[in-house]
């Protein structure tokens, strides 16, 4: 899923869409039980990066509402959904890991 929404930035202006895992560090990452945790936590970071990149410029733009600023804000509305479902993954593991021990 995080690299389809790495790769809406661009489609929006090339008008393609590519869904392959290249664009996405942490998707490499997460293949590995070890370092699960990092890309998890990196994925979030992108998030919030996103959001905070293509979303509040988008927001704070004076001009008419153009298919560009259409993608930025959909692409802001993306990330944080997302950064919300990883905040609740992230708890969720916690309140799963306490209830093994």
């Amino acid at each position: 899923m995080q690299s389809r929404m790495l790769t809406l930035g661009s489609s929006g202006t090339s008008g393609s869409a590519d869904v392959s895992p290249k664009g996405d560090p942490a998707g490499f990452l997460a293949f590995r039980d070890r370092l699960r945790k990092h890309a998890m936590h990196l994925a979030a970071t992108l998030a919030l990066l996103g959001a905070l990149v293509r979303g509040v410029p988008a927001l704070l733009s004076s001009d008419e509402l153009r298919l560009a600023t259409m993608s930025q804000l959909v692409m802001g509305v993306a990330m944080i959904v997302f950064l919300i479902l990883c905040v609740r993954s992230f708890i969720a593991a916690r309140r799963a890991l306490e209830s093994e021990s």
